[in-house]
């Protein structure tokens, strides 16, 4: 099984990159009735626990473009496109009210899918602490496979075995949500692995943007 989970591994870095993406948020959802937008850098180091996963260096990052708004109900909804075909969307609620200071925390769900692949969702809880306008937060996220958009991934055993690894790749993450005028840079730091088996993983490091027109970047 050990070997099976690391093949696939291997085939589907070389497909897409990876499986997993970062957040770029921090636990405080958008107000009603604001937006943002912004731009992301995906993988800008990748880096192995161990040499049993191989690592594709051949592209630096992996941009991505994103925009989101906020909803009644401390809701948010949010979209992220990658060049490559890849498109994921996000509802994020805000559990705790807005007038609760000690700490901000979101339940997330993300709904990925790779055209001409395969489809997962992404699905975790986001705590983040404001600090004189610095956020820094981290996040937990497990992943479920939701069911192929392509060909390749119409084959049962393929299928399968996708599966089988995309269930059992878990994510932690931190990041720091820091102020510009009038949004927010996220560099954020996330650690992939499966299962329950932390020895075997990949280290991801990106860096968001987000701009918030029209409020202010403290209502993020």
């Amino acid at each position: 099984m050990r070997l099976g989970i690391v093949i696939l591994a291997a085939f589907i870095l070389t497909l897409c990159g990876c499986v997993a993406s970062s957040n770029f948020y921090s636990g405080r959802t958008l107000e009603e009735g604001t937006y943002s937008v912004g731009f992301s850098a995906d993988d800008i180091a990748l880096k192995s626990s161990d040499k049993s996963i191989e690592v594709n260096k051949g592209r630096p990052f992996a941009p991505s473009f994103n925009g989101a708004v906020g909803l009644p109900w401390r809701l948010e909804f949010g979209m992220r496109y990658y060049p490559v075909n890849f498109v994921e969307l996000v509802l994020r609620e805000q559990i705790n009210p807005r007038s609760f200071e000690i700490l901000d925390a979101s339940a997330n769900c993300h709904f990925g899918m790779l055209l001409g692949g395969y489809s997962y969702l992404k699905y975790g809880v986001t705590v983040s602490k404001e600090i004189h306008g610095f956020e820094p937060y981290v996040h937990i996220a497990a992943y479920r496979f939701a069911g192929s958009t392509g060909s390749i991934f119409d084959n049962s055993f393929v299928s399968g075995v996708a599966s089988v690894f995309i269930n059992e790749n878990r994510e932690v993450g931190l990041g720091l949500a820091l102020p510009l005028k009038q949004g927010k840079l996220y560099p954020e730091v996330n650690y992939q692995y499966f299962g329950g088996d932390l020895s075997h993983g990949l280290w991801h490091f990106g860096i968001g943007i987000r701009v918030f027109p029209g409020s202010e970047p403290r209502n993020e």
